[in-house]
């Protein structure tokens, strides 16, 4: 038996990105110990072959480790971007000249491209074009075909493919092109447990992208990315076609005013939260780790501060894809999420939750369980669930009880890992409810979650095995 002392118990799951830092199998292995719970594979940055491979080695290792770990592949949207340079970084110079064309060249300090050819019509004179986030701020002075002349307002170096965007303007190129449905096609050939979508901008772009999935006879959760002001204006509709949301903040503070962001992000998980639907914050969590061993304190705030919103996950980008720190970012992540629960407003946050109730059995059934839990000082909840919904009804009103999902479809194990405070376990269908509730004792103690003389609250639906059907809740003694 092995006397590693074991990992205390984290509600928040860790999204990882796996790049040119972290894709060999000992570092994946590594990030895997550290804590991340689903790897994130960008498909804007590498070749399709090396995310393949990523993916290939994320499961090995996974697999070997014995610790589930879902894959999320983020496909790129409609995002303006810098093309191919002369040399690895360009200087632009504040007061220059620079022009910004949808020709195919190799660009330089006065010239570069940008990727698609509608950026032309996007843009006209006096508007401010940012790049990289706005590391760079450029003037657009003119608009001629092909071309738009600019003056740098804000200088500094340039690489390739970095955003290119105009604030308050979207790009007039339509969400599914050809390259959107080879991304698909690619993702749809790797299984993942998650799609990302970027730059949704209205609840039809989902729609489009489940209906090409349905005609590959594939079914996979997809993650609308929050990144542009017209998609928080119909964020309603936008998380009634979505399975999971993102904030994605790099770009989406480029588009809408930076002060507003802290706001923005607030009401996106407080909405996803109610519609029981997760959530993961992203972009620049730990963006000093890049280079450097320790975050910032506002670094570590910030994730902090996510967590007390209810976000379900917390992501790292660059800090693990190219970053000098991958593992110990994941490792510091991980302890400020653990730290951070230890005073998360449980009461409070189940007390208000009571409101959000309708008069349907599984949200009474769920809501029930975490109060019963709460108030009994059970070791577990445990959610037997054929499609995840069990599960996730009892996650969405964040008890302090770890949950235990049991399932005998690994589908749903892997998609539930998304989900705050949901560890998941794949089980041969109950034949009897007696033999659900003796599985969910054995688990629990095999797993450490409960020992004798401890409870558990166990929840499921009858007929066993039927999808949406929670009709029942027991409080379970551990012999």
């Amino acid at each position: 038996m092995s006397n590693r002392k074991k990992a205390p118990f984290r509600r928040t799951k860790i999204v990882a990105t796996i790049g040119p830092a972290t894709g060999t199998p000992e570092v994946i292995a590594d990030l895997i110990k550290a804590g991340m719970n689903i790897a994130r594979l960008n498909l804007s940055h590498g070749t399709l072959d090396d995310h393949a491979e990523y993916i290939a080695r994320v499961r090995s290792e996974s697999d070997r480790a014995g610790i589930p770990v879902a894959i999320l592949i983020d496909i790129p949207g409609p995002k303006y971007r810098s093309g191919p340079l002369s040399n690895p970084v360009v200087q632009l110079r504040k007061g220059e000249p620079i022009t910004l064309t949808t020709k195919q060249v190799v660009g330089n300090s006065s010239l570069v491209s940008v990727n698609l050819p509608t950026f032309p019509d996007d843009v006209k004179p006096g508007d401010i074009i940012l790049v990289d986030d706005g590391s760079l701020q450029l003037k657009c002075d003119t608009v001629k075909d092909t071309d738009v002349g600019c003056t740098v307002l804000v200088g500094g170096p340039l690489t390739a493919g970095r955003g290119i965007a105009v604030p308050g303007k979207t790009s007039s190129m339509p969400f599914m092109t050809g390259q959107l449905q080879a991304y698909i096609e690619f993702a749809v050939s790797q299984k993942p447990d998650f799609i990302a979508l970027s730059f949704v901008s209205r609840a039809e772009d989902l729609i489009q992208v489940r209906d090409l999935i349905k005609k590959k006879n594939a079914d996979l959760p997809l993650v609308a990315k929050i990144e542009r002001g017209t998609a928080v204006k119909v964020f309603d509709a936008i998380l009634a076609e979505s399975d999971a949301v993102m904030v994605a903040r790099g770009d989406l503070g480029v588009d809408i005013p930076l002060e507003r962001l802290p706001l923005v992000q607030k009401e996106i998980i407080h909405k996803s939260n109610r519609a029981g639907k997760p959530v993961i914050t992203a972009t620049q969590m730990l963006e000093s780790m890049i280079n450097s061993p320790r975050p910032t304190r506002a670094e570590v705030s910030d994730v902090s501060n996510a967590i007390f919103d209810g976000t379900d996950a917390v992501m790292l980008s660059a800090e693990t894809s190219i970053g000098k720190y991958p593992v110990q970012a994941v490792s510091m992540m991980a302890a400020v999420a653990v730290e951070t629960e230890k005073d998360l407003p449980y009461d409070q946050w189940i007390a208000e939750r009571d409101s959000w109730l309708s008069n349907q059995t599984e949200e009474l059934i769920s809501y029930n369980a975490c109060l019963t839990a709460r108030r009994l000082e059970s070791a577990a909840i445990v959610a037997f669930t054929s499609s995840g919904s069990t599960a996730g009804r009892v996650s969405k009103y964040r008890p302090s009880t770890p949950i235990l999902a049991i399932s005998p479809n690994i589908d749903t194990c892997r998609r539930l890992i998304l989900n705050w405070g949901v560890q998941a376990q794949q089980i041969s269908t109950p034949e009897t409810v007696d033999d659900l509730f003796s599985t969910a004792v054995d688990i629990c103690k095999k797993i450490n979650l409960a020992e004798t003389g401890q409870n558990i609250i166990v929840t499921g639906g009858i007929p066993l095995g039927k999808a949406g059907t929670t009709n029942l809740l027991k409080v379970q003694e551990i012999d």
